[in-house]
């Protein structure tokens, strides 16, 4: 079946754009989703029905290696929300910052985050806030446990809250903040009161704190101030199940309106050689798109050429992930991670670089230079090289990038 040049334009957009914007069909993390939006009717009930009722300790938390579609599964909230708001229905608003850096330039969120409570009032902000601050600038400063914060940057949160009070609002709203394990200070600091307060209900609102990002984000918490997470409040994200890997080749062939036909079991067959890894399904999907565009037909697709394509967009990944520091130390790299199994518990892996260092007679055998093995070892976790496991063991968790760095320390 012939493809339109509408389709074919489409195409070549989702080509183009890679996966910066979002995917245009999330498959999976239904239950994620599900349970995100049930928190955020539970927080608006109790809102309604007094503010003694609110709970605490919400805060959301999401954690996976790159790629794992953390960010994707935020977008697509966002736009979903957006969406339903559009056609009257009731949903939670969100505030999505792509990156810490994003939370830390106060200012810049701020009006964001009024207009969407309400878009009329992002240039009355702009005037009041100068007249507020003008008048008293240390009125709207941070506050951790009841004492002024030794940073006396205006808290926006508060600057929203006195334009749009929360017996006003329509909704909850949540705030996203991706890529949260480079947020930096401490809990005296302004970017820990700003946490503390939206985990304990200090801002007496219907708000929800979500953070997303690799690593171990609790430990980042911690030393923010947030010590305790209700049960439940913690997610890790992997890879597609099979069904969700049939449920994307369905969903994004339709979003594209193109035919059912064969191309959708080989499409679920390579995504599986891949491992059901979501970022290699993208490159996947990337792959047969292109070749859909060049020949303008499902049916005449070479999938000789897409297997290879979706190959090499799958090791440009990798060789993306490949920091300067694991370069550096390719070859102790490859051997530590070697020896990584089932029974392998996190210590292991900082205690065998810490052996390992020095003992080969290539280039590639020393740590980083300014890294002891722990240090290098929180780096390869957040290169998603490695991943802790609940308990205590860990895991490669990218399909077929332990095998890309082994292959890469020979080179």
């Amino acid at each position: 079946m012939t493809v339109s040049t509408q389709q074919i334009e489409a195409l070549q957009a989702f080509v183009r754009d890679k996966d910066c914007s979002g995917p245009p069909y999330l498959a999976g993390r239904h239950d994620l989703i599900d349970g995100l939006e049930e928190i955020c009717e539970f927080i608006w009930s109790q809102f309604q029905r007094g503010e003694d009722r609110m709970p605490r300790g919400m805060t959301r938390v999401y954690t996976g290696p790159p790629g794992s579609g953390k960010s994707s599964m935020l977008k697509h909230l966002e736009r979903k929300w957006n969406a339903a708001i559009q056609r009257g229905e009731f949903a939670p608003r969100m505030l999505y910052l792509p990156t810490a850096e994003d939370f830390e330039n106060l200012e810049q969120w701020e009006r964001p985050l009024v207009e969407a409570l309400d878009p009329r009032m992002g240039k009355k902000l702009d005037r009041m806030a100068k007249s507020w601050r003008r008048r008293d600038p240390g009125l709207l400063s941070f506050k951790v446990g009841g004492q002024p914060s030794d940073l006396a940057k205006p808290d926006p949160i508060y600057n929203v809250l006195r334009l749009c009070p929360p017996d006003k609002w329509k909704r909850p709203l949540v705030l996203a903040i991706d890529e949260f394990q480079s947020c930096t200070g401490d809990y005296t600091s302004n970017n820990g009161a700003i946490i503390q307060s939206l985990h304990a209900h200090g801002y007496y609102a219907p708000l929800l704190a979500v953070v997303a990002g690799i690593g171990d984000i609790g430990n980042r918490l911690a030393t923010l101030g947030i010590s305790r997470l209700a049960s439940r409040s913690s997610f890790s994200l992997g890879r597609f199940t099979p069904a969700d890997t049939a449920d994307l080749v369905s969903g994004w062939g339709q979003l594209f309106e193109l035919p059912e036909g064969s191309w959708q079991g080989d499409m679920q067959e390579l995504i599986a050689e891949c491992g059901h890894w979501p970022a290699h399904a993208h490159d996947a999907l990337a792959a047969f798109a292109d070749q859909v565009t060049k020949c303008r037909d499902v049916n005449l697709v070479d999938f000789t050429a897409v297997r290879a394509r979706s190959h090499e967009l799958q090791l440009q990944g990798h060789l993306n992930r490949m920091s300067d520091e694991m370069k550096e130390s390719r070859r102790l790299l490859a051997a530590a991670l070697s020896e990584i199994g089932p029974r392998t518990r996190s210590g292991e892996v900082a205690y065998r670089l810490e052996k390992l260092a020095g003992t080969g007679n290539a280039p590639g055998w020393e740590l980083p230079k300014g890294m002891n093995d722990y240090e290098f070892y929180r780096h390869l976790v957040n290169q998603g090289a490695v991943q802790s496991l609940i308990p205590s063991g860990v895991c490669c968790p990218i399909p077929g990038f332990r095998k890309f760095i082994v292959d890469f320390a020979e080179r």
